[in-house]
């Protein structure tokens, strides 16, 4: 068993690689993470706990709730790119990882707070309307200043931001509490990356490592 890339010292619980099935129609939304291994051939095992995502140095704090994957296509190519240099440069092979996770229905409309229960997914800040933002705005300040944080230093939502760590106090919030995954971008060593976070285990309907190969992925989630 190969445990990769973890940065967190959460408590956590491991997810098996498997499908999950549901009575009602779903979306779902497509993920990514990746792990290196020495050798040319996949062990037959592999635990991931939270891909590090080139943060080192940048300040960022990933939610301590959920699993952190990257999402969408446009940043997700370049920390891509790097991850493959990095392992190559460790002599190792690389292995990329896509998953789904099933959401709400699909709005093909800028998400509203009223309609984020039912979409249970927003793709920050470009997905969300202006009064989605500001509410989200106003409990972030919220939280900041509960921890001793300036909110001028930290423009969540529309920014990216270092305290991603905070999210879970934001979840328990209605309708946040309604989430079941959240994207949103963050500064890391080779680019603003958008990332997803995903809450609950049991919203993964799907996790594959891109190998010949066959592999057993297990995710962490905190």
């Amino acid at each position: 068993m190969v445990v990769a890339f973890s940065i967190l010292g959460y408590p956590c619980c491991i997810i098996p690689t498997r499908f999950t099935t549901m009575t009602k129609p779903y979306s779902t939304i497509g993920l990514k993470t990746y792990f290196e291994f020495p050798g040319r051939i996949p062990p037959e095992r592999v635990t991931l706990s939270q891909a590090d995502f080139f943060l080192e140095g940048t300040g960022v704090r990933l939610p301590d709730v959920g699993h952190t994957f990257l999402y969408g296509y446009k940043t997700s190519r370049f920390l891509l790119g790097s991850a493959i240099s990095r392992a190559m440069d460790h002599n190792h092979e690389f292995c990329l990882v896509n998953a789904e996770a099933r959401i709400g229905e699909w709005d093909p409309n800028k998400i509203r707070l009223e309609t984020l229960p039912i979409t249970r997914f927003v793709n920050l800040p470009g997905r969300a309307n202006k009064g989605l933002l500001d509410d989200l705005r106003e409990k972030w300040v919220g939280i900041l200043q509960r921890h001793g944080l300036s909110p001028d230093d930290d423009g969540f939502p529309r920014k990216p931001s270092l305290n991603m760590h905070l999210l879970g106090e934001l979840i328990k919030i209605p309708p946040y509490d309604q989430l079941t995954a959240l994207a949103y971008h963050v500064p890391t060593t080779v680019g603003v990356a958008n990332l997803v976070t995903v809450f609950d285990k049991h919203n993964l309907t799907l996790v594959d490592a891109n190998t010949i190969h066959p592999v057993d992925v297990d995710l962490v989630f905190s």
